[in-house]
């Protein structure tokens, strides 16, 4: 197409059938006329700098990519029926919301790869908008600093994108009932204050590729709280009291600690393995069934590894003790609190000092070709035990531990103590 302006007179010859109009390609075009009876426009690879979209028109979708655009066309607030608007990859270097006041029925509002240094609200009066945006995009854009607290007035949003932006700061306190989602990944926080925001209904809050050493203090006890992404600065995270099923760490991740407790996690996450300086690993209360230790097999650096109260202790009725002979440095294996009713195999390890067995339903156990020099303390109590474990006594640094069966005080009945 060599047109330079689409107006009326050609939009208008189209059949009154023809409710989609796609245009692309046309590098010459630079002015859009948009008729009343248009409900779908695409506009692609253009030089389009114009938009104008008559009064009372009927447009329910309108996108428009790769084009010259510097502002958001003024005649959008003529189309009060659009349910989305799409301006990507564009010259739009601002975004002031009080031009979309009037798009009373506009639910999903993208304006990613676009120039769009700050983002403003200057309405002075209530906006029919407030009502209707349910998503927001302005990913890919170049946003340095952000208040928050312009997206309080949209109480029906519940997708907030704001990821690859260059944002250095976040000011303000976000209030929103409604807030599901919020992306903040591919930016410059070095931090962010969460502790007077009140998003109830947050499932996924994404912090990924920023130089953030701490995650905010608000995530750690979200109730809603679904899904996190684990910045790559990170050193220590702690997530307390969530609704967290999904963690993702990045490749390389410098995360030391991690700590997720009272949460909705069934496996131990495949990206735990990005984590390969992480020393401690804490997963407890959560719903965690089943226990691969491959999937650990890249976290060369941990060296404690807790699992407790999760759905694996619940469940757990036999073991193969043997599984832990390849871990050579392990000095504790803490399996008490379970159903265990037997173990299986031989135990060969030279560093292991404590056995924990504690509360599970052992009648017996066989020891005599284990091969665990270095033990210190071995805990039987509140098994259904009559008999200590077979070669027990071949335990060369057994020492005495109130409520155990000790070389030094013999085989002690904690319940008749």
């Amino acid at each position: 197409m060599l047109l330079e302006h689409l107006d009326h007179t050609v939009m208008q010859t189209l059949p009154s059938f023809v409710t989609n109009v796609d245009v692309r390609n046309s590098p010459a075009l630079k002015w859009i006329d948009v008729p009343n009876t248009t409900l779908n426009l695409t506009v692609v690879y253009t030089s389009v700098q114009r938009i104008d979209v008559v009064a009372n028109s009927l447009v329910d979708h309108l996108m428009v990519t790769k084009c010259n655009l510097e502002k958001i066309p003024r005649t959008i607030q003529n189309a009060q029926r659009m349910r989305m608007l799409e301006m990507g990859s564009c010259k739009i270097d601002s975004l002031d919301m009080a031009s979309l006041c009037a798009n009373r029925e506009l639910t999903i509002l993208i304006l990613t790869n676009n120039k769009i240094r700050y983002v403003v609200n200057t309405a002075t009066q209530h906006c029919p908008i407030y009502d209707s945006l349910v998503a927001l995009s302005l990913q890919a854009n170049m946003l340095k600093t952000v208040n928050i607290e312009l997206f309080n007035v949209f109480v029906q949003m519940k997708s907030l994108f704001l990821h690859r932006n260059k944002i250095k700061s976040i000011a303000g306190r976000l209030v929103h009932d409604a807030l599901l989602q919020l992306r903040l990944e591919n930016n410059k926080l070095a931090g962010l204050d969460m502790c007077h925001w009140h998003v109830p209904s947050i499932v996924l809050v994404t912090f990924m590729d920023n130089p953030m050493k701490t995650i905010p203090e608000y995530v750690r006890n979200s109730p809603a709280l679904k899904w996190i992404d684990v910045p790559n600065a990170t050193l220590n995270l702690t997530v307390l009291y969530t609704s967290v099923q999904r963690i993702d760490v990045v490749a390389n991740s410098s995360v030391d600690y991690l700590m997720v407790t009272k949460c909705n996690l069934e496996k131990i996450p495949r990206t735990i393995q990005n984590a390969q300086r992480m020393r401690l690993l804490i997963m407890s209360s959560c719903k965690i069934d089943g226990l691969d230790m491959a999937s650990l097999c890249a976290n060369r650096e941990l060296t404690t590894l807790i699992l407790t109260n999760n759905k694996i202790p619940n469940m757990l009725k036999t073991v193969n003790i043997e599984l832990f002979n390849v871990f050579v440095q392990m000095n504790s294996l803490f399996l008490h609190r379970n159903r265990i009713k037997s173990i299986a195999g031989r135990l060969v390890h030279d560093a292991l000092l404590q056995l924990r067995l504690e509360n599970n339903k052992l009648t017996g156990l066989d020891m005599c070709h284990w091969h665990v020099p270095s033990i210190v303390l071995v805990t039987f109590m509140d098994n259904p035990m009559k008999t200590i474990p077979e070669c027990l006594n071949n335990l060369q640094n057994f020492s005495a531990i109130d409520g155990l069966y000790s070389r030094t005080s013999g085989w002690i009945n904690r319940r008749a103590a």
